[in-house]
């Protein structure tokens, strides 16, 4: 393949901010390149791909051609079968820009087996996590990573412990995540971790995530690749995990996502691993 084809890829992406960031790639993206649209129905995703490819014809490079690959964040086998359409159509060394979108929230409902919790960390953790993973090797270089995740625990006063900041204190490698998020599964499931406002699984799932971005950024710091992680908040936006009432429309909440997909590499790169709201880096 031409090295200057670029590939794209959006999980999650069938509606909300990840369909609103397919959307709007689909236009400011210069060609030749490809752009995927996944999520783990094959209806919805073909669906919301073929509305996108009516509403940017007028506008999109005609370079850029988009589609629909089926992917689900919390199957294996589903990350392992887009793994290898990659691997064939591309080889290594092919993926510019992973914008990983795909997660779940569920705010107030009682929780009493630990179900909401399990599911919640599973996809937003340990789901965004396997497929980085398997990809890792797929990465062009100066590869953008970028993970929509939150800071809904520090804006509203969660107690510290589901904070980024401690988070990034006491957890020094993914192992050391990975067994602190099995530990609050497993509490939750003895019906001893409460589901709020924030949910606390939901606020240690992305602290966990914003944590992960921060050491890949320092176990791949001397990749030929260059490669850059990013996390980011996308705000209060009205989407089914935010609800009607959020204060911003789907086109606000996609601005940083955007903003960190097609910025000036090298300004964002000195900021690798680090954490973004309103298109600009903030402290933990």
């Amino acid at each position: 393949m031409n090295s200057d084809h670029r590939v794209i890829i959006v999980t999650g992406a069938n509606k909300g901010i990840g369909y609103q960031v397919f959307k709007e790639l689909a236009v400011a993206t210069k060609g030749p390149a490809k752009i995927y649209l996944t999520c783990r129905n094959v209806e919805l995703g073909t669906a919301a791909l073929t509305k996108v490819c009516e509403e940017t014809k007028k506008n999109r490079d005609g370079g850029v051609s988009l589609d629909f690959h089926q992917l689900d964040i919390t199957d294996e086998k589903s990350i392992i079968n887009f793994t290898k359409y990659i691997d064939s159509k591309y080889g290594k060394n092919s993926i510019d820009v992973l914008i990983n979108n795909a997660g779940i929230a569920t705010f107030g409902a009682p929780d009493p087996k630990g179900e909401i919790a399990t599911r919640t960390i599973k996809t937003n953790y340990f789901g965004t996590v396997m497929v980085t993973e398997h990809l890792m090797d797929y990465f062009n270089h100066n590869a953008r990573i970028i993970f929509n995740s939150s800071g809904v625990a520090k804006y509203h006063g969660a107690p510290r412990e589901v904070q980024t900041a401690y988070y990034i204190e006491n957890f020094k490698t993914k192992k050391e995540i990975d067994d602190h998020l099995n530990s609050i599964i497993k509490k939750a499931q003895r019906g001893e971790y409460e589901n709020g406002v924030p949910s606390r699984s939901y606020c240690d799932s992305k602290a966990g995530l914003n944590t992960y971005t921060w050491l890949l950024s320092h176990q791949y710091q001397t990749d030929p690749r260059k490669l850059l992680f990013l996390s980011c908040d996308p705000g209060w936006t009205r989407t089914d995990t935010g609800g009607p009432d959020a204060p911003l429309s789907l086109e606000e909440g996609a601005v940083t996502i955007i903003y960190l997909s097609t910025c000036d590499f090298n300004d964002l790169y000195k900021h690798n691993g680090r954490y973004f709201h309103k298109s600009a880096m903030e402290d933990w």
